[in-house]
């Protein structure tokens, strides 16, 4: 997503958007992601059996959406790095 939030004004203009306009707003941030397959409906819901799904058709790959689609830019930079808690002993 390239949607980032910098202000409390920032924050209630997107929430609102999101509020007025759900699928315009989810489609804005989901044009951002990699597709193989785009969507055909964006938000089909049934409140009542309860039944809601956001971008049916559509398929991608999450795992290159959050690391793959990164490499041509920074693809010399440490993707994921892990520091271990302190081990408790005293226990």
């Amino acid at each position: 997503m390239t949607l980032q939030i910098k202000s409390i004004q920032q924050y209630h203009e997107a929430y609102k958007k999101s509020v007025d306009d759900p699928e315009g707003f989810w489609v804005e941030q989901a044009e951002t992601f990699t597709w193989h397959q785009k969507w055909h409906t964006v938000l089909k819901n049934d409140f009542i059996t309860p039944d809601v799904r956001w971008f049916e058709g559509g398929k991608m790959n999450i795992t290159e959406n959050c690391l793959d689609r990164h490499i041509a830019t920074k693809g010399d930079q440490t993707a994921i790095l892990w520091e271990a808690n302190e081990v408790m002993n005293h226990l």
